[in-house]
């Protein structure tokens, strides 16, 4: 459970360094979309 914890804190962390702006961007680049689906799941999973 502890380790849950620290992983999901982990995620908060690195999504926090993500602007919205940068992932949108990421989003019209398109360059591997499972990644910015990832990265938008977990920013919505994430938001406070």
């Amino acid at each position: 459970m502890s380790a849950n914890s620290i992983f999901t804190r982990t995620h908060r962390v690195v999504i926090r360094q993500f602007d919205l702006q940068d992932i949108e961007a990421f989003y019209q680049y398109r360059a591997d979309p499972s990644i910015a689906i990832y990265l938008k799941e977990r920013a919505i999973f994430t938001k406070p």
